[in-house]
């Protein structure tokens, strides 16, 4: 089931898409409809959702910066606008997809089917590499990640860190300049913790391989081999700490 919610300062629009959706699609569930952009920050805040419809132009706060205030990363985005021009601004806000008004069933059903075809992707890719492992037990070396041309092939060992941006990740090499990918931050947490990462902070995932020192403070952050100070957010601490037991010594 795909969790969804609406917003749109117009009622009209959102009960529209709501009919839309809930008569063409029924795999999909309508969790929340709102029309106040405030209102709707704070139930995203607060609930799971997978697939957000999301108008651009909208009093009091748009689009652009209601998506910038949800602090999750695990979530794609649709714009929709009646204006043509914010086409190039959604794509760079990360947006998954953009639809113009009025909404178009077909248009909707090309969205939803991409949706639907990206994560049957990912998760195949995931339960492959766990599978491998598992029957094989060699480690994974290298992950295929998707670029403008086709795919590029990295070696996990020089992954320093990964970092949330949007619904895109950017990647920290040892050997390389970093590269921005089109896939969630919670894509890399599900294919790489089984391989030395770990999750230290909403928009950090980091190579143990690498860590330099832990410094305790409130809350306390990890120094990077590569300079870089990240915090660690309190949810996670007790989870690196157990990690990090395992590196130092009675």
């Amino acid at each position: 089931m795909i969790d969804v919610v609406l917003v749109d300062d117009e009622k009209d629009s959102t009960e529209i898409l709501d009919i839309l959706l809930k008569a063409n699609f029924p795999d999909l569930r309508v969790i929340g409809k709102f029309n106040d952009p405030l209102c709707a920050l704070d139930f995203l805040q607060k609930n799971h959702f997978d697939l957000l419809f999301l108008d651009i132009e909208m009093p009091s706060m748009n689009g652009f910066d209601l998506v910038r205030e949800i602090q999750k990363d695990d979530f794609e985005v649709v714009f929709i606008t009646a204006y043509g021009q914010f086409a190039i601004k959604a794509f760079r806000y990360s947006a998954f997809d953009y639809l113009l008004k009025p909404v178009e069933v077909e248009d909707l059903v090309a969205c939803l089917t991409k949706y639907a075809e990206k994560k049957v992707q990912v998760k195949a890719r995931l339960e492959y590499l766990q599978k491998m492992v598992k029957q094989t037990g060699i480690a994974i070396e290298k992950i295929a990640v998707p670029t403008s041309q086709g795919f590029e092939f990295i070696e996990i060992k020089d992954i320093i860190r990964c970092e949330s941006d949007g619904n895109y990740t950017r990647l920290f090499f040892t050997t390389q300049p970093s590269m921005l990918v089109s896939r969630t931050l919670k894509d890399f947490d599900d294919l790489l913790e089984e391989m030395n990462f770990i999750r230290v902070h909403q928009s950090h995932l980091i190579n143990l391989k690498y860590i330099k020192k832990y410094v305790r403070s409130e809350g306390g952050y990890i120094e990077m081999k590569d300079g870089t100070q990240i915090t660690v957010s309190r949810s996670r601490k007790d989870e690196l700490m157990n990690k990090l037991n395992f590196l130092t010594f009675g």
